[in-house]
């Protein structure tokens, strides 16, 4: 651990990931991602000297491989989109409105990105997720997006079961295809990409797995994005990691489109390189990242966990994503408020991005 030249602590894992050999827990056989070919643009003027030299009067260039682009932090990664495409850009956090300053702080980066929608990874308002929480705590900040936020629930909203809390204030007039009052559904996103807002507080198998399964059916050939409440990965020296995701990650994952998985629960930010559920790292996996730093305290990092790229456990911060027809980014946008060992604190780096990249798809 090493601090930046912002003074936030973040991790880094330089060279080559491991393989990661999966566990008793048999995977699943990923069908091969799908790639979108970058057509090389030339001048005219070159592309005739290029002829002339050559002695070729016709054919097409072949494409190189794609510029690369590292973040602030981020992997160097593939940009596959030309400038001109339009993206569909959302934002989100989790574990959010403890303390209704640093709630505040993190509305704030959303209020500035204007997103198209705004999600959330579940204990949106603490502490019991309570409607007299959500309203008090949640609803003067996040609130303000309510109209566009799709949000998914965590183990502080099922303090009470069902959330009663949660389901009084979003309502299924707030989601998309609401199933068991919004406790799980899907939405469209656009340019191709469809989200699935599923629970890890109750059964992933049984009725829950067979509504995503018949929903994916109905929805075939787009990229997909899962989010839910509990990690499947993560170096947290709190939360453990939990394979309760695995039968929804593994479904989506059959149909070659699970690009993104989304997490709360630990209250930090933490990116990991693309898995299966298994642990089986490649190209063929989704990338998963932890998104749980958006307003209550933060947590600590024990030691990396195989896979992991990018830790930061002293900044609030949100995710922001750009989705294109063929390809993503990603940025982590930190509030300017941040934590370390004597408490909460300003950090001065309000808006900077502190991990970003982009992949195709």
């Amino acid at each position: 651990m090493s601090p930046s030249a912002d003074g936030a602590r973040c991790f880094r894992d330089p060279g080559r990931l491991p393989i990661v050999v999966p566990s008793e827990r048999t995977g699943v056989a990923m069908k091969p991602r799908r790639r979108t070919p970058v057509p090389v643009r030339l001048p005219a003027l070159l592309v005739a000297l290029l002829l002339v030299s050559t002695g070729c009067s016709e054919g097409r260039a072949t494409p190189t491989a794609p510029a690369e682009t590292a973040g602030a932090g981020g992997q160097e990664s593939e940009r596959t989109e030309p400038a001109a495409a339009t993206a569909v850009t959302i934002i989100g956090a989790g574990d959010i409105a403890g303390d209704r300053e640093e709630a505040a702080a993190t509305a704030a980066l959303i209020q500035a990105a204007a997103p198209a929608a705004v999600f959330t990874t579940g204990d949106n308002a603490y502490p019991d997720g309570a409607l007299s929480d959500y309203l008090e705590k949640y609803d003067p900040t996040w609130g303000a997006f309510k109209d566009r936020t799709n949000p998914v629930p965590g183990n502080h909203e099922y303090h009470s079961d069902p959330p009663a809390g949660y389901l009084a204030y979003f309502g299924a007039a707030n989601v998309t295809n609401p199933v068991d009052g919004g406790a799980y559904y899907a939405w469209d996103v656009g340019n191709g990409w469809r989200a699935y807002a599923l629970n890890t507080e109750i059964s992933t198998s049984g009725a829950q797995l067979e509504w995503l399964q018949d929903d994916v059916a109905a929805h075939p050939g787009q990229h997909y994005i899962l989010y839910t409440h509990r990690p499947r990965y993560t170096s947290s020296d709190n939360h453990g990691p939990s394979d309760d995701v695995c039968p929804l990650w593994d479904a989506l994952a059959l149909t070659g489109g699970l690009e993104i998985v989304l997490f709360g629960h630990n209250h930090q930010y933490e990116r990991f390189a693309p898995m299966d559920c298994a642990g089986q790292a490649g190209d063929a996996g989704a990338r998963s990242f932890v998104i749980g730093s958006g307003g209550k305290e933060l947590y600590g990092f024990g030691p990396a966990q195989p896979g992991s790229e990018f830790r930061n456990d002293s900044d609030f911060g949100v995710l922001k994503f750009n989705l294109y027809e063929s390809s993503y980014e990603w940025e982590f946008i930190a509030s300017g408020r941040g934590q370390d060992g004597n408490g909460t604190m300003d950090t001065g780096n309000a808006g900077q991005i502190l991990d970003k990249g982009s992949a195709a798809v």
